[in-house]
Order: structure tokens, then sequence, then C-alpha cells
């Protein structure tokens, strides 16, 4: 179970990774160096590579460190979901 958890977080961050480039009218040209260069983006949420560091370090087979990496993630989705519809991205 624990890769199919770790697939859906990495692409999920990979895909709020885009949405933040995109707003900042960036190009993501590495994605492995991506959540480093966010962190000089004017429109990010706030926290951005600490959040997802924590996310990572907490996808484990540990059912519940796995849960509190998710409910971490979706926090950052609902963040990003936000600017959005704030027009901000």
């Amino acid at each position: 179970m624990y890769p199919i958890f770790a697939r859906h977080c990495f692409r999920s961050i990979s895909s709020l990774n885009q949405d933040l480039f995109a707003a900042n009218k960036e190009y993501c040209i590495n994605e492995k160096k991506a959540v480093k260069m966010i962190e000089d983006f004017k429109i990010k949420p706030s926290d951005y590579k600490e959040r997802v560091d924590k996310v990572i370090s907490l996808i484990s087979t540990d059912v519940d460190c796995t849960r509190k990496g998710i409910e971490i993630l979706q926090r950052l989705v609902n963040e990003v979901e936000y600017l959005k519809g704030a027009n901000i991205l």
C-alpha cells in the first residue's frame, strides 16, 4: 500500500508545483529542484518547502504518519485552490 500512497502524494506535489510556477509566470525546467525554487516566488502558500518536506518525510508504512502527511498535503491543496479562487493564481 505504501508505494501507491507515495506515488499519489508525489504526483499531487508535482501538480501543485506546476500551478505555482504558472501563477508566478515561470517555467519549471527542473522538477527535482522545483520546490526549492518556489521558495523565492511571490505567490505561494506560506512555508511551502518545509511543509512539502514534512509530507515526504511522513509518507511511510506507518499508517498514522502517512495520515498526518496526507492531512498536510490536503491543506496545501486547499491553500493553492484558495489562491486560485481569489484570482491570485
